[in-house]
This record gives C-alpha cells, structure tokens and sequence, in this order.
C-alpha cells in the first residue's frame, strides 16, 4: 500500500509540473485576458 500511495503522489507531481509548464508557454491571447475561444475569433459568417 505504501508503494501504491508513493507512486500517486508522483504521478500526481509529475502531472502538476507539466501542466505547469504548459500554462508558462501560452501567450496572451489579442482579444484579451478573458478570451475563451482564441483563433475562433477569425471565424465569419460566409
């Protein structure tokens, strides 16, 4: 049990760091800090 609750607690660590990393990379988005949708912004009505 020990093995199993070490191995989740790494996992769970591994995780947070990528996810961090990959929150570092992202630019800020030209419609603004609230932009949901980013490149959907191109998107018209044809």
């Amino acid at each position: 049990m020990k093995r199993f609750t070490l191995a989740a607690a790494v996992m769970t660590a591994v995780i947070g760091i990528g996810t961090a990393a990959q929150a570092v990379e992202c630019k800020p988005s030209k419609w603004g800090k609230d932009d949901q949708i980013g490149a959907a912004n191109y998107v018209t009505p044809e």
